[in-house]
């Protein structure tokens, strides 16, 4: 039944979450043209453009629309303050936050693209402060705790081993979790531990093996290792799938 929009929304959905954005949006155009609810296709769909890197698209397809359900216009919302971010549109940016938050006061998308846009602020104190603040409510939010590992390896608010027990925090409440992956092979490339790289890559690519940042973990340790052939071909690979990463 290739007419069935259940389907092919359920379809899009998973490549979404394994990191296949690019055919998460074919299947997601597919769905919503076959009339599946907006309210469920349209923020995964404009999440799928904006992994690509369709700022404007996102902004110029999605910035008008109304959903009815508000965890719906929340998740919409947060995309497209994050859509706005990328554009330098900051006040935008802000005006599509304040609207998610608006729409669903605990959403924590919003919470966290808030916590953000006061570290892009150099408000890092503030920053800091607010994301205990959430962990102290939800402390199985593996963003969250993500974020944390961010702030602690970036941000001087941590040492680097604190920063991957966040990050492997992050990974144990979510499995699957890319960001909390990749973010722990970020450290312990500063840590130049190629080995445990390479293991923490594998078990990455158990769980996304065609997502961006995969590919790209795996350019950068062809390239550590001075296989640059390799780096290059992998490096190519992605700019297909992703060409502004």
């Amino acid at each position: 039944q290739p007419d069935l929009p259940q389907a092919r929304y359920m379809l899009g959905e998973s490549l979404l979450k394994s990191g296949d954005v690019a055919a998460a949006e074919i299947e997601l155009r597919k769905a919503r043209d076959l009339k599946h609810p907006d309210d469920e296709v349209v923020p995964s769909l404009a999440q799928a453009m904006l992994a690509q890197g369709k700022f404007k698209k996102v902004i110029e397809d999605f910035a008008a629309t109304k959903l009815g359900a508000a965890s719906a216009m929340a998740e919409l919302q947060v995309t497209l303050a994050l859509a706005y971010d990328a554009d330098r549109n900051t006040a935008a940016s802000q005006r599509a936050l304040q609207a998610a938050l608006a729409a669903d006061p605990g959403n924590v998308d919003a919470t966290l693209v808030q916590i953000r846009q006061k570290i892009a602020t150099r408000d890092v104190d503030g920053a800091a402060a607010q994301l205990e603040a959430l962990l102290a409510k939800q402390p199985g939010n593996p963003e969250a705790w993500a974020l944390k590992g961010d702030m602690q390896f970036y941000y001087g608010k941590g040492t680097r081993d604190e920063a991957l027990a966040s990050f492997r925090k992050a990974m144990e409440l979510r499995p699957s979790f890319v960001t909390g992956h990749f973010g722990a092979i970020t450290v312990l490339f500063a840590q130049n531990k190629l080995d445990e790289v390479e293991k923490a890559l594998a078990e990455l690519k158990k769980v996304a093996p065609n997502h961006p940042q995969t590919r790209y973990a795996e350019a950068q340790l062809a390239f550590a290792k001075k296989d640059f052939p390799k780096a290059r071909e992998l490096a190519q690979q992605l700019l297909k799938v992703a060409p502004t990463y």
